[in-house]
């Protein structure tokens, strides 16, 4: 079982979402649509962007929920980024 699930248990249904699936077929934690709203229609975005921004954000949050456990909480706090 990933680290992840470890510490949060299984992923909710609500995550389930097959509009947010990465290339390789792993689930994505960022939704597209908010990201292409954010970036607009001056520019494209490659799907290996989306896939190489979620891996990102994922490695942001273990990083967030080492730092938070270390500190013996179990509340991620934004200093924990």
């Amino acid at each position: 079982m990933p680290p992840v699930m470890q510490f949060f248990g299984p992923i909710s249904e609500k995550f389930k979402n097959p509009h947010v699936i990465g290339g390789d077929g792993d689930k994505m934690i960022i939704k597209k649509s908010e990201v292409k709203a954010l970036v607009g229609d001056n520019y494209r975005i490659s799907q290996d962007f989306y896939d190489r921004l979620s891996d990102s954000v994922e490695d942001l949050v273990k990083d967030a929920m080492a730092r938070a456990k270390e500190n013996g909480r179990k509340t991620l706090k934004p200093y924990d980024l």
